[in-house]
């Protein structure tokens, strides 16, 4: 036996069935900006602040293939004098990650192909903190030893994948039909492909060995990116949620050479509003050659919900007498606070729009009150922060000289979350702005109630506190939490004319809720933002 053959049989046989290797690497905002500047994915959901507060994460989350692309760096499996390519590669998204997650990423051996030089893995990312995963799935490496590979040395100068920037599409899912169909062009330049390594290196918590470079032939995995592209920017593009993928490579793609990803839908569920797309990746230079495919899945859905405007919410008013009483609403940017502002405000009050980080939609809120001939402000402050509620009511004071109403709205999320994938952080920050928030701003403003010789408190809950549907734990839990505050208050201040009582309406169709399924949709529609501003507002007359 060679020399040669010596060094790719023995490299090979190193490599054994249930050997893992691990990395940790950390999700930043800069991260996520660079990994849709390079793929080409400006997908709102990930680029796009006030677009993802109107989503069903409330924040920018990264792109399901970033955490995937670290597995570029599992070095444990590449050998020195071989090459490898990607085969095969797939992906089960079940959970997003944010700037700031800590994430390890851990793969395992488990078949090899003495024959073929062939090896097959699986792998799974997961959260540090809560060991909650974020995504698995499976890849298949292909071995070629370093005299038997061919490379195109031919150059490429594109910075970024994709040829040309794609503008984002906006298909709902009522109009997406079987066999629509979309593609770009993409060149997997070298230029590019160390970009895209420089910035998962950037991301990574332990040391690397530098020498990735000379080992891992990536064009066809950085082909598999691009579905993420596809899914977000073409079909159905902006209200999309990667849900999984599955891509096969027949041959192996060039670096810098131009090829063309094309999809097409082939699958729709009504009920679960998903969608199934088959792509293919086509040599371009080649008579549109197929090289590889991908059979994706995602959901559509529903676009950010829009409130019920000024003028018709004054369609729906009653005769409480409300002209120039002083209301406050925390977390009124959108949603439920939303219309409970725009309905005082329609009944002559003069409301308080607080915002955390909503600013320009509470903006819009006060324009649109405004436009209506009534009175308005947007007050910024996180209500779970003492000195942000002190600072709020001090500048309303300033303006309007007390507090009569105060609405207590303000709430983190309502996503459906397994009790086993949580953590107390979670509860505690979901309680710091139900609960605390609450505490807080009543805390600051009742003073300026007995002042005044009274006033009203009303505390927003939720039916789920008495029918608790299953992974609400943190949401029922800090809801019930509040429930308790409400009741205790108003025990304590019921002689000094402070009337403190709490509403629990069920869900309805808000940016809050609108990931629920299509049946849950319906039920959501039989209650509407209106039906619960009426709600509080009873209140003031009980």
């Amino acid at each position: 036996m060679s020399e040669t053959q010596n060094i790719k049989n023995t490299e090979f046989d190193n490599l054994a069935v249930g050997q893992t290797s691990s990395l940790d690497f950390c999700i930043t905002d800069a991260m996520i900006d660079q990994f849709g500047e390079l793929t080409g994915d400006k997908s709102l959901l990930h680029m796009d602040t006030p677009f993802a507060r109107r989503s069903q994460f409330r924040e920018r989350v990264a792109h399901g293939m970033l955490p995937v692309s670290y597995l570029l760096l599992l070095d444990d499996f590449f050998l020195p004098n071989h090459h490898i390519t990607f085969q095969k590669l797939s992906a089960s998204f079940k959970n997003i990650c944010v700037d700031g997650d800590q994430l390890t990423l851990t793969a395992k051996l488990t078949a090899k192909d003495e024959k073929s030089q062939k090896c097959d893995f699986e792998y799974a990312i997961e959260k540090v903190k809560n060991k909650t995963i974020v995504t698995s799935g499976l890849f298949s490496l292909k071995y070629v030893f370093r005299d038997s590979f061919h490379e195109d040395k031919s150059s490429a100068k594109n910075e970024m994948f994709l040829l040309k920037d794609l503008s984002p599409s906006v298909h709902s899912f009522e109009d997406i039909e079987k066999q629509d169909s979309e593609s770009f062009i993409f060149c997997p330049s070298t230029i590019a492909i160390q970009s895209l390594i420089k910035l998962l290196r950037d991301g990574q918590r332990s040391d690397f060995n530098d020498s990735y470079e000379s080992r891992c032939h990536a064009a066809n995995f950085c082909a598999a990116l691009l579905t993420s592209s596809f899914v977000g920017m073409c079909i159905p593009g902006r209200d999309a949620t990667f849900l999984d993928v599955l891509n096969l490579f027949d041959q192996s793609l060039q670096y810098n050479q131009t090829y063309r990803l094309n999809g097409s839908v082939t699958f729709k569920s009504y009920s679960t509003r998903v969608i199934s797309l088959k792509t293919s990746f086509q040599d371009v230079s080649h008579d549109d050659h197929i090289l590889g495919e991908a059979v994706i899945n995602t959901k559509v859905n529903l676009p950010p919900i829009r409130m019920p405007s000024f003028k018709e919410v004054k369609t729906q008013l009653t005769n409480f007498n409300l002209k120039g009483k002083v209301v406050l609403v925390t977390g009124a940017s959108r949603g439920i606070g939303e219309t409970t502002a725009k309905f005082f405000a329609a009944h002559g009050a003069r409301v308080v729009v607080n915002y955390f980080k909503g600013q320009e939609d509470a903006k819009d809120i006060v324009n649109e009150i405004h436009q209506g001939g009534e009175q308005a402000i947007a007050v910024g402050g996180d209500v779970s922060l003492e000195e942000d509620v002190k600072v709020m009511i001090q500048t309303i004071v300033d303006q309007w000289g007390t507090i009569d109403i105060l609405v207590n709205n303000a709430v983190r999320d309502a996503r459906a979350v397994p009790f086993l994938e949580t953590t107390w952080e979670d509860y505690q920050k979901d309680m710091d702005v139900t609960i605390k928030g609450a505490y807080l701003c009543s805390r600051e403003v009742i003073p300026l109630m007995l002042k005044e010789g009274g006033g009203h408190i009303i505390n927003v809950s939720t039916h789920y506190t008495e029918e608790p549907p299953a992974q609400f734990t943190k949401y029922v839990t800090s809801k019930s939490g509040l429930v308790g505050l409400t009741r205790s208050l108003a025990s304590e201040f019921k002689g000094k004319n402070i009337n403190i009582n709490f509403v629990s309406p069920r869900m309805v169709l808000t940016d809050l809720s609108k990931s629920a399924s299509s049946a849950q949709l319906e039920t959501l529609r039989e209650t509407s933002p209106i039906d619960v501003a009426k709600a509080i507002i009873n209140q003031i007359t009980i």
